[in-house]
């Protein structure tokens, strides 16, 4: 058969979704399971998360260089040893630490999950934490640090987040060449001992496993004590909002702007209206930040707008980086595109094709049972409906311009924004 390439493919516009349920089981000692099964590959991926992330660090990198260490060596078995074990059977061992999780995962073929799975058990309960392990990590960090202050686009990221969410706030708690030195064994240990040795976890199952298996991940993690841990949230200490902070750096041949500031979370009524004016502005490769200062004006390659979400807060932020003497002129297009949504409304043809680009988008992300795993997660950690994503569809059916004008007006003043740029 051949395509006729002078007519475009069939469209159909998206008008529901149905997610994939979760089979839930409980452990002996009432640790949660949840688990989606697909037997279209024979893969599994076990993720044991436990509510201590970022937010929990008292000192800076704590919780992401705990992470690292978990795997590199036990009472029983050096990291080189656990190493070769994984690798034996094709498995691969992931430990990190997210702003709010500490997340320990392992991703085997099927038939050897029961032969791997211990290794976890192992970890969780007996990691050793080698002080030349450390010494080589802090090491790499140096370096890595070294390197990143060299980079506008880092130094703007760090500076932003930090006057967004406040210089006290724990995601903002970035690392320096002195909370490096700080890190010592002891710390490590410490943090290990009161945020993951015997604290609360759930477990995330993604993919072809037997009725078998239950038993045997019942026998590795159903006797572990679960005591929830103790910790008050953070909140938030915003800078001043409006506020406006330049760098000028000689060294950099860019200049690295970010603008943005603390916004609502995904409970919140305006949400999914906010969601659709941030794709309008800026979140898709046709959005009209880069259809200006990309494509139009040529100052750089690229250039988004987007929605942060951790479970502690929210925020909304532009991002880009731009030749230096196209400065002052970006930013005069940036505010410009932002007052424009605020006084004009934007056509249907736009508003459809961006509704068509969320709904589309919304589908595609959902090809494995990793990612409707991935998409549980985000959901029970932040208490959101199952039928979230259907309230979406259905809510941005009805939107009409007025709404999308009434969200710039709501959220996007610049008097509220904070503006870096480093360059």
């Amino acid at each position: 058969m051949t395509l006729d390439r002078s007519k475009a493919p069939f469209f159909q516009e998206v008008s529901s979704f149905s997610p994939v349920g979760a089979k839930q089981i409980v452990l002996d000692n009432q640790v949660p399971v949840y688990h989606i099964q697909d037997d279209a590959q024979a893969l599994v991926r076990i993720e044991v998360i436990f509510e201590a992330g970022g937010w929990c660090n008292p000192q800076a990198s704590v919780a992401s260089t705990t992470a690292k260490l978990l795997s590199q060596g036990t009472e029983s078995h050096t990291s080189l040893e656990i190493a070769k074990f994984v690798e034996k059977y094709g498995a691969s061992l992931n430990v990190v630490a997210t702003p709010d999780h500490f997340k320990i995962s392992l991703f085997t073929l099927s038939k050897y999950v029961k032969e791997v799975l211990p290794v976890m058990r192992e970890i969780m309960l007996q990691p050793s934490f080698p002080k030349e392990e450390l010494d080589l990590l802090k090491e790499r960090m140096r370096n890595a640090l070294k390197t990143n202050l060299q980079k506008g686009s880092y130094v703007a990221s760090t500076m932003f987040t930090r006057e967004v969410l406040g210089s006290s706030h724990p995601y903002t708690n970035h690392v320096t060449f002195e909370s490096i030195e700080a890190l010592q064994r002891d710390i490590i240990v410490n943090f290990f001992e009161e945020f993951i040795l015997g604290k609360k976890f759930e477990v995330f199952i993604a993919g072809s496993v037997d009725e078998d298996f239950y038993q045997s991940l019942n026998t590795c993690f159903g006797d572990l004590p679960n005591q929830k841990v103790v910790k008050e949230y953070a909140k938030i200490n915003a800078s001043e909002m409006g506020r406006t902070i330049h760098e000028e750096r000689e060294d950099l041949l860019q200049t690295s702007i970010r603008i943005g500031r603390p916004i609502i979370s995904r409970k919140h009524e305006d949400y999914f209206a906010l969601a659709v004016l941030n794709e309008v502005l800026g979140g898709f490769f046709g959005s009209r930040l880069m259809k200006n200062i990309r494509e139009d004006k040529g100052y750089t390659y690229g250039i988004n707008s987007y929605l942060t979400h951790h479970q502690k807060i929210s925020y909304w932020g532009i991002g880009t980086d731009v030749k230096k003497e196209a400065r002052e002129d970006t930013l005069f297009e940036i505010y410009k595109e932002i007052d424009i949504l605020q006084n004009e409304l934007i056509s249907d043809k736009e508003l459809r094709i961006v509704k068509n680009h969320l709904t589309g988008e919304l589908c595609t992300s959902f090809d494995t049972c990793f990612d409707w795993v991935d998409r549980f997660k985000v959901l029970h950690h932040n208490q959101l409906p199952d039928d979230y994503e259907q309230k979406f569809l259905a809510f941005i059916t009805k939107l009409d311009a007025f709404e999308i004008r009434n969200m710039a007006r709501k959220y996007l003043q610049k008097k509220d924004l904070v503006e870096i740029s480093i360059g």
